[in-house]
């Protein structure tokens, strides 16, 4: 019996990277699957991101059951996008993730586990902004939190092409 591969364990804070992508042509077609040049024209939103939620996918099920057992199975009828979120640092002057993300605007977030990097794997979701909302607070610094709806399946196995051109501060 094959054993699963031991998994390399890290924690993703400084080293995750985020890229909002305007534009991925081949989304048009299928799963996105950007290009270096897609990629390295996206905004890298890493900086100021502080909590990142609802990037998974959830089952609809149904009960199948007969007459031969009492026992009723399931089975999976549709996967739906769960509700993503970003949260940001806010800023006093007013330059920050408000300036990236509108209501309404339609774009790609790429995920990248081990950082942007050739032959690095990530995730590509579409997304559409359901809403940008500055929330202060008193306790701790302004948020702006970025909410989306899933319209299409994300590309969950994607691996990373040459030369991407990422800011390194």
């Amino acid at each position: 019996m094959p054993l699963i591969a031991k998994s390399t364990r890290y924690a993703p804070r400084a080293v995750n990277q985020y890229v909002w992508i305007p534009t991925v042509a081949s989304a048009a077609t299928g799963k996105p699957d950007p290009t270096a040049a897609e990629i390295s024209a996206g905004t890298f939103v890493t900086r100021e991101l502080t909590d990142i939620s609802g990037f998974d996918l959830s089952p609809d099920t149904v009960d199948s059951m007969d007459a031969a057992t009492r026992f009723v199975g399931q089975i999976t009828v549709s996967v739906k996008g769960g509700t993503p979120t970003l949260t940001f640092n806010g800023s006093k002057a007013g330059a920050d993730a408000r300036d990236v993300f509108e209501e309404g605007d339609v774009g790609f977030l790429l995920i990248a586990p081990a950082g942007v990097a050739k032959d690095a794997k990530g995730e590509v979701w579409q997304l559409e902004v359901a809403s940008v909302s500055a929330v202060p607070t008193l306790t701790d610094s302004l948020k702006v939190i970025v909410t989306f709806s899933v319209p299409a399946e994300p590309n969950r196995v994607f691996v990373m092409p040459d030369e991407v051109t990422v800011p390194t501060s």
